[in-house]
């Protein structure tokens, strides 16, 4: 990748690639699922255009997408495929290792960070390095691996009723909702927790 760290990150997969390969063929990994409402993860994509690489330019080109709106409205449907694929993916995955696979829902782990992260822990057995749970009092800024996208707006608060009380929708072109609604694989994301609005 291009983030800061990635020199650090490749070194770290170089030490330790063969011992997690091994793990995977003997089975002996546990999967994290981690999935946002569909309509949340659209509008956390607050400028769809920079999904454009080299590959997405040739298919927007050859299906005429020349406008700004036809472009980004072929990006959702293309993102939108995507993310169906992928999830669909994982949920047979989860099917196929149901001991060994925790969907982890982005708003429940807003809702209680502690209790998900004390279950989550008695699930796999882990320790805690601390007696107790400090928790995120309410906001707070970009991490540091966020800084290359969030260059201009660093001092920016995440809040979580944002997610909580779905404040994104109001965010939301009824455009874009449509398109969202028409291309998620909903019958899908019912096996998630996750429901089409309209």
């Amino acid at each position: 990748t291009s983030l800061p760290f990635s020199a650090e990150q490749t070194a770290f997969m170089k030490v330790h690639a063969a011992g997690l390969s091994n793990a995977v063929s003997n089975h002996q990994i546990h999967y994290l699922v981690s999935i946002k409402n569909p309509y949340a993860w659209i509008n956390s994509n607050k400028n769809p255009e920079s999904w454009v690489n080299n590959n997405y330019r040739d298919i927007l080109l050859a299906n005429g997408a020349y406008s700004h709106k036809a472009r980004i409205n072929l990006l959702i449907k293309l993102k939108s495929r995507e993310f169906n694929s992928l999830y669909s993916s994982y949920f047979d995955l989860s099917k196929q290792f149901p001991v060994q696979t925790t969907i982890v829902r982005y708003e429940d782990i807003l809702a209680d960070t502690a209790g998900f992260l004390s279950g989550l822990s008695q699930r796999l057995r882990l320790k805690s390095s601390r007696p107790f749970f400090v928790d995120i009092k309410g906001s707070t800024v970009p991490t540091v691996w966020d800084q290359e996208f969030t260059a201009d707006k660093n001092n920016d608060e995440f809040t979580r009723d944002y997610y909580l009380k779905e404040n994104y929708l109001n965010d939301l072109s009824s455009d874009i909702i449509t398109i969202l609604e028409a291309e998620i694989d909903w019958d899908l994301m019912k096996n998630y927790g996750y429901y089409k609005l309209n």
